[in-house]
């Protein structure tokens, strides 16, 4: 689950880092690159926050899935209803354009600063109080630096490039 929270922030950081710099004359191959970034943040985000069901959503893998889901809310700074919304507009994006291309006339991205701030709770909570010793051995720590981190080596290499 840790490893998805790490593919989560790679992927939003390899898009951010190089979404600002496409133009409407940018080589297909660099718009698709960053629509791929883009499209794997949200698969990850909603592996676990997305999918009651599935392996990593956070309900099946903390211990105490109340507390967690207040101190979400808490750290968010949001309702259960609004996490629910924009939980939502996450289902939306991967269901309607992801996996299946509706018949929507506009793609609604949703705005993903929550997304990565909920997804660094995550990750810090099983760090702090879910993994035992090893678990993460491997796996970066401290999800805002490891961010930061592949934000800078994506950056590095869109300036090489031609995007």
């Amino acid at each position: 689950m840790v490893l998805l929270c790490a593919h989560f922030a790679r992927n939003l950081a390899y898009y951010r880092a190089g979404h600002d710099r496409l133009t409407k004359t940018s080589p297909p191959f660099w718009r698709t690159v960053d629509g791929n970034f883009l499209d794997m943040a949200v698969l990850e985000w909603c592996k676990l926050f997305g999918d009651q069901n599935g392996k990593h959503f956070w309900g099946r893998v903390v211990a105490d899935p109340a507390r967690f889901k207040s101190d979400l809310l808490g750290d968010l700074g949001i309702t259960g209803a609004q996490l629910t919304g924009y939980i939502g507009e996450m289902r939306d994006y991967r269901d309607k354009f992801l996996a299946h291309l509706d018949d929507l006339a506009v793609m609604d991205i949703p705005p993903l600063d929550q997304a990565r701030a909920a997804v660094e709770f995550y990750h810090r909570h099983v760090a702090l109080y879910e993994a035992a010793a090893g678990d993460l051995a491997n796996l970066p720590t401290d999800p805002a630096s490891y961010f930061k981190y592949c934000y800078d080596e994506a950056t590095a290499n869109y300036a090489r490039s031609r995007t």
